[in-house]
């Protein structure tokens, strides 16, 4: 890389699991767990309960319009009745 051309601007984030896209008013954003505990587990798999979620604009020209949905996912986000399991399908009934 020529001297100079960094990754000025980007920040590196430590992604424990990927919630998806979500299509804001604007532009496309990747939902991304940058924090979570285990508070379980199911036939000895981890469960994790989401402590945070990072939205990660897609497009090159991020929104202010798009701040008021991203803030209002956020308060959704931190009510902690979002799970995830890297081993086990928690969609998976255990009847």
């Amino acid at each position: 890389m020529p001297k100079g051309q960094g990754s000025i601007g980007l920040k590196k984030i430590q992604i424990k699991a990927v919630y998806g896209i979500i299509e804001m008013e604007t532009n496309p954003y990747l939902a991304v767990v940058t924090k979570a505990n285990v508070i379980g587990q199911i036939y000895h798999q981890k469960v994790f309960q989401v402590q945070k979620i990072e939205f990660i604009c897609l497009s090159q020209n991020p929104s202010k319009q798009d701040q008021v949905y991203i803030n209002g996912l956020d308060r959704i986000f931190s009510s902690k009745y979002f799970y995830f399991s890297d081993e086990y399908d928690l969609t998976n009934s255990l009847e």
